[in-house]
């Protein structure tokens, strides 16, 4: 899974990333530099509010709640 970070959440103590699952799931992956701790949540997709074709490296998935997961593998 590819994931990608928007630009206003680089270079931050806490960094969130997103990514997609080949199954349609979304993830994020929050890394906090401080203690280096990483949670991982998962979603599904709100296909109603998610825009169609490429959104670009700022767009937050449409996911209705987010839940707590593990690292996909």
């Amino acid at each position: 899974m590819k994931m990608y970070t928007r630009q206003e959440d680089q270079g931050q103590i806490v960094e969130i990333s997103y990514g997609y699952g080949y199954d349609g799931t979304a993830y994020r992956r929050t890394f906090d530099r401080s203690d280096r701790s990483e949670t991982w949540e998962s979603g599904e997709l709100d296909w109603d509010e998610e825009p169609e074709g490429d959104a670009g490296p700022d767009h937050v998935p449409c996911v209705l709640e987010w839940v707590p997961c593990e690292a996909p593998k």
